[in-house]
């Protein structure tokens, strides 16, 4: 027989999963002697036996790995033999990152866990922090790599006796789980004077008596009412001055979720991940204040320890969890942050003291054209990397956009999408735009060599990036919402881009919205886009697209004072935007798609502000039905014009065609518009494959019929699925554009 050694460097989701034991008890089962080791980078184990029994355990090290791990990179080489006397688990040691380190993401609450923790034998019993190498905190509590006790927000709780030989039992399921702890030694709620169990109980009773509470949790604050009581809602609304805007809510099990969902919804709902998933719930038990537009509901279930005991102590089975913030700021992740910006919203407070580097968001998802993509790019999610073709020995920042705010950065072939941050309007945010940026940078051992960000020189990303001093390129808008597209699916060339969206600078200086592009032999082109009408006031426009809407009705030569009269705008307000639109002042050429849907938004149901963004659009949607007609369109000289539908559309305003039927005819108009471009491109140039993108084709019904129109003319449509289409994958796009370019 030969014996040999083997070294094997393993790079991915390797470390916070309980893959070092796992390596150890299967190293041992095959009578393999050696080593295993976190490093900067991974996993590094030095293995000797037999070559064949090698052989066994390198194809085993990947078929039956933790179901939390994910390996990037295998690598293995034969080395000069060596005798170990038994295999061993080495600590873990920081070496120079050169390889890209995958950072474990936030996991939810494991099965095993969650029988503990309603188990009144258990040491565990209603402990909130209770978690295995299979669940719990990760990328929330990690200052540093290699992802060990000391390098996260749990090196101040020293284990206790019994804590302590869990984590050095390599038989156990808390081996090396670095958050491991219990009552008697780890972090502790509290809310007032009350600690524990009572604290728990006592919010749990403020709930059922209508009662608004700020808790901490994974990774932030939520703001936390009883979702079947209206009361209450109500009262949370006024504070945060939301009057429509959906709210989450949570549940216990898939079986408080009373409809029939497919195995993909109810795949999404149960993951690790656990995001907010948006789903059509019929005659649901909660209160119609949850979203007062449609039955389009976010729901989640209780995905940490915390929640599972507080929807278990309560009387309710639902409960609203939100964001806790003031409108626009970031997730409060500190007792100071939450007290300071969440006590006009509430005097109860449930703290924890367990501290939150990494504060993250709950991510969001929805299921649309077959398949659950994400809406929103947070918790559990990130800064989970994807993967291109092409390595870079460059170490990239891309700084994103100014709304939906993420970044990334660039190590080998992986880019790193940072969690969503925000719109950098206000200074909080920028505060957590630059947090984000020095957190990912120190974790990922990554000091940028090139920067990338937006062309519009009013972003804060593109002023952050200029500020850094290194070599700067500069990507339009649009063409990084096609290359986030093409990152996904590891496209390089010859692309179609069906890009709607709301705003972005234009390489012609106006407002760009709705572009298809040709991507072929690495030269891009714009060879359709939305004919241009005149956005009033800015991003005034953005905030009452009634202005939008009599700028529309203007350019298709359709204004009235009957159609006034029915969107409910004042004379002075109509008189002030048609003199701008006359002289040409404070207007600026649009082809926004986002600013169009908003129009007829306001035209057909007098939204006449947006109380968020894209209101009077997501109201347009939610009352489509299935009508299958349309309006006229036409291309012409590389526009689509638009003008036509909209004077149809006016008259039948006018005749008083059912709302629901307009709306239906308009989604398909456009939707239609924008295949007749891709077809026209395909034809003429022989390119198949067409990406979908930009924050307008977060509108189920219009993507739907986009990919179903394109399927059905043998085009390949791809569409995100992981990274958001809006806003939040610019930065994926920036990168991507970087590498396959090789700038």
């Amino acid at each position: 027989m030969t014996f040999a050694t083997y070294k094997i460097n393993i790079t991915g989701v390797v470390q916070g999963v309980g893959f070092r034991p796992f390596v150890a008890n299967l190293a041992r089962e095959l009578s393999i002697m050696g080593t295993v080791q976190n490093t900067g980078s991974g996993v590094e184990i030095f293995s000797s036996a037999t070559k064949d029994t090698l052989n066994i355990f390198a194809a085993s090290l990947k078929d039956k790995r933790p179901p939390q791990s994910h390996i990037a990179e295998f690598d293995l080489i034969e080395v000069e033999y060596t005798a170990f006397e038994e295999f061993t688990i080495l600590p873990s040691v920081s070496r120079e990152r050169a390889a890209p380190v995958f950072i474990p993401t936030d996991l939810a609450t494991c099965p095993e866990c969650s029988i503990e923790l309603a188990d009144p034998a258990n040491r565990r019993y209603k402990y909130p922090f209770i978690n295995c190498t299979q669940c719990g905190p990760r990328y929330s509590i990690i200052n540093s790599l290699p992802y060990d006790r000391v390098s996260t927000t749990m090196e101040q709780f020293k284990m206790c006796p019994e804590c302590q030989s869990e984590y050095d039992n390599p038989a156990d399921r808390r081996y090396h789980a670095q958050p491991n702890a219990c009552p008697v030694c780890g972090p502790q709620v509290w809310i007032g004077g009350l600690k524990g169990v009572e604290a728990i109980e006592y919010t749990a009773n403020l709930i059922d008596s209508g009662e608004i509470i700020a808790m901490k949790g994974l990774g932030g604050y939520h703001l936390i009412c009883d979702a079947t009581n209206s009361t209450a809602i109500r009262k949370l609304r006024e504070y945060k001055r939301r009057n429509t805007k959906p709210l989450a809510v949570m549940c216990q099990s898939l079986s408080d979720i009373t409809i029939e969902m497919d195995e993909e919804l109810k795949g999404a709902l149960t993951s690790v991940e656990a995001p907010i998933v948006i789903i059509d719930w019929q005659n649901h038990p909660l209160s119609e204040l949850i979203n007062p537009l449609s039955n389009d509901i976010g729901v989640m279930l209780a995905y940490t320890p915390l929640h599972k005991i507080l929807l278990n102590t309560a009387k309710t089975n639902y409960i609203v969890a939100t964001s806790g913030n003031k409108r626009d700021e970031p997730i409060a992740a500190s007792v100071a942050e939450a007290e300071e910006a969440l006590s006009e919203f509430t005097p109860h407070f449930l703290h924890h003291n367990r501290p939150i580097t990494n504060r993250i968001d709950d991510s969001v998802a929805t299921k649309s054209a077959g398949r659950v993509r994400l809406l929103r790019r947070g918790r559990g999610f990130a800064p989970f990397p994807t993967t291109a073709d092409k390595r870079t020995d460059k170490i990239i920042f891309a700084a994103g956009a100014q709304l939906k705010s993420s970044i990334s950065f660039t190590k080998g072939a992986y880019t790193f999408v940072s969690q969503y941050i925000g719109d950098l309007d206000n200074a909080a945010t920028v505060d957590f735009y630059t947090e984000t940026y020095n957190n990912m940078r120190r974790i990922l051992n990554a000091e940028p060599q090139i920067v990338v960000c937006d062309k519009h020189e009013g972003y804060h990303s593109t002023s952050f990036a200029k500020s850094l001093g290194l070599p700067l390129l500069q990507l339009q808008h649009h063409h990084a919402h096609l290359y986030a597209v093409m990152a996904e699916y590891k496209l390089t060339d010859n692309v179609i881009g069906l890009i709607a969206d709301g705003t972005g600078y234009g390489d012609d200086g106006s407002i760009w919205g709705c572009e298809v592009f040709a991507l072929q032999n690495g030269v891009i082109s714009r060879d359709y886009h939305l004919e241009y009408v005149p956005q009033v006031g800015g991003d005034a426009s953005v905030r009452y697209p009634s202005r939008m809407a009599q700028s529309w009705l203007t350019h298709a030569g359709v204004w009235s004072e009957e159609l006034q009269e029915r969107m409910g705008i004042t004379a002075e307000e109509c008189k002030l935007t048609n003199a701008l639109i006359k002289s040409n002042i404070n207007t600026i050429p649009t082809s926004s798609a986002g600013r169009l849907f908003e129009s007829v938004g306001a035209m057909v149901l007098r939204i006449n502000k947006n109380e968020y963004e894209a209101h009077a659009a997501m109201a347009l949607e939610a009352i489509a039905n299935d009508n299958s007609g349309r309006y006229s369109f036409e291309l012409q000289n590389g526009n689509i014009l638009l003008a036509p539908a909209i004077q149809e559309l006016t008259q039948d305003i006018i005749d008083g065609t059912p709302l629901a039927d307009i709306s239906a005819k308009f989604h398909n108009t456009f939707a239609e518009s924008l295949v007749e471009c891709a077809k026209k491109i395909a034809c003429d140039r022989g390119i198949t494959d067409v990406a979908l993108s930009g924050g307008v084709f977060q509108n189920k019904k219009l993507l739907e019929r986009v990919e179903k129109l394109l399927v059905k003319a043998g085009l390949n449509c791809y569409i995100p699925i992981r990274v958001p289409s809006n806003d939040g994958g610019i930065s994926l796009g920036q990168a991507y554009w970087c590498i396959i370019n090789d700038n």
